[in-house]
C-alpha cells in the first residue's frame, strides 16, 4: 500500500527516492548539510513538474554512480531524462559553452538557473572559491540574456 495516492506526477516521488539514494553520505561543501538539500531548494524554485523532477536529479549524473540507464529503468519520463542529461555537465570543456548548450532548452535553463541561484545563497556560498563564484555569476549571465524574465523568478 502507498503511503500516498497515485497520481501522474509520481516520478517526482521516484526521482527524490533516486536522488536521495544516490546522494546519501554527501555533504554540502558551504555548510556541512545532507546535499539533497540542494537539490530540494533547486527544485521548490521551478514550477513544471518536470522542471521539478529534473531539479531533483540534476546532480545525480555528475556526483554519483546513478546513471541514465538508472533513470530509464526506473520509468523516469524521457523529457526528464533528457533534461537531466543537459544539465550534466561534461566538466571537459569551458563553463560557458556547457550553459550556452543548457541556454538552448528552456527547461533546462529555468533548472540551471535555480541551480546557480542556489550556488549563490548565504548558506551555500561558503564553499565557493572567487574563480567558481565568477563562473556562476557568468552563467546566470549567460542564462538571462537569453531569458531575462528568469531575473525575476
Amino acid at each position: 500500500m502507498a503511503l500516498y495516492q497515485e497520481t501522474p506526477y509520481d516520478y517526482i516521488n521516484t526521482a527524490l527516492e533516486l536522488a536521495v539514494k544516490a546522494h546519501i553520505g554527501q555533504v554540502d561543501k558551504g555548510n556541512g548539510l545532507p546535499y539533497i538539500l540542494h537539490p530540494l531548494t533547486v527544485a521548490s524554485r521551478v514550477r513544471t513538474p518536470e522542471q521539478k523532477a529534473a531539479a531533483i536529479l540534476h546532480d545525480t549524473l555528475e556526483d554519483t554512480d546513478l546513471t541514465l540507464d538508472d533513470l530509464w529503468s526506473a520509468s523516469i519520463p524521457e523529457r526528464v531524462i533528457e533534461l537531466v542529461g543537459i544539465l550534466t555537465d561534461p566538466k571537459d570543456g569551458d563553463f560557458a559553452s556547457y550553459i550556452n548548450k543548457v541556454a538552448e532548452d528552456y527547461d533546462a535553463a529555468v533548472v540551471k538557473h535555480a541551480d546557480l541561484e542556489d550556488n549563490l545563497s548565504p548558506t551555500r556560498s561558503r564553499g565557493l572559491n572567487d574563480e567558481i563564484r565568477s563562473k556562476v555569476y557568468a552563467g546566470l549571465e549567460i542564462l538571462e540574456k537569453k531569458y531575462p524574465e528568469l531575473k525575476y523568478m
